[in-house]
């Protein structure tokens, strides 16, 4: 505001400080612009707004729309209660899941499906591109494997903190199968009942 307020006090005379003070105002707008954007990767505000299933719709169209995929989604009536942590490991997980078709796949159809009981939930993440030969520990695996197996580990990594599996499925030309489910039994998973 006191960028703008110097801007229109400056004389006519005074035009190249008045183009230096618009560039620091674009500066200071992009710069807030990307702290905003940096805070949403952190923490989606839809998970706290609508919960996980609409922020997974939200990814999964943002993921497609990139792309040009054909989007397929499938989710239970009612969402579980869970607490800010399963949500968050979830919502993550299936970012990962997202990104990988994106940067690997080579798909024409992304999908994701959800089932969900009294005792788990289930989420699959699957596409029909390219595939890949599993095997991340392979030491001649290229570049682009080892960073696509990164996100495999992470995946793992997220579900185990709250007692969840992860089980990937593909082979070359055959797409691949990214499957997790979370038991509800035994874990902090689910809120108490409200």
């Amino acid at each position: 505001m006191d960028i703008s307020w110097a801007e229109e006090h400056l004389g006519d005379d005074n035009s190249e400080v008045k183009q230096r003070l618009h560039r620091v105002q674009q500066s200071l707008s992009a710069g807030v612009d990307l702290k905003r954007r940096i805070i949403e990767e952190l923490r989606p505000t839809l998970l706290d707004e609508v919960g996980l299933f609409a922020a997974l719709r939200w990814q999964m169209k943002e993921t497609c729309g990139q792309a040009g995929l054909k989007c397929i989604e499938s989710y239970p009536n009612e969402e579980p209660a869970f607490t800010s942590e399963a949500a968050i490991a979830l919502f993550r997980v299936a970012q990962e899941a997202f990104t990988n078709i994106l940067k690997h796949s080579q798909a024409k159809w992304a999908k994701i499906t959800m089932a969900c009981d009294d005792h788990e939930l289930e989420i699959i993440v699957s596409d029909n591109g390219v595939g890949f030969s599993p095997g991340c520990s392979d030491t001649n695996s290229s570049s682009r494997a080892d960073g696509f197996c990164n996100g495999l580990d992470n995946m793992h990594r997220r579900l185990t903190e709250i007692g969840g599996q992860c089980r990937v499925e593909s082979k070359p030309d055959h797409g691949t199968i990214v499957r997790f489910t979370l038991s509800f039994h035994g874990q902090a998973t689910v809120k108490a009942n409200q």
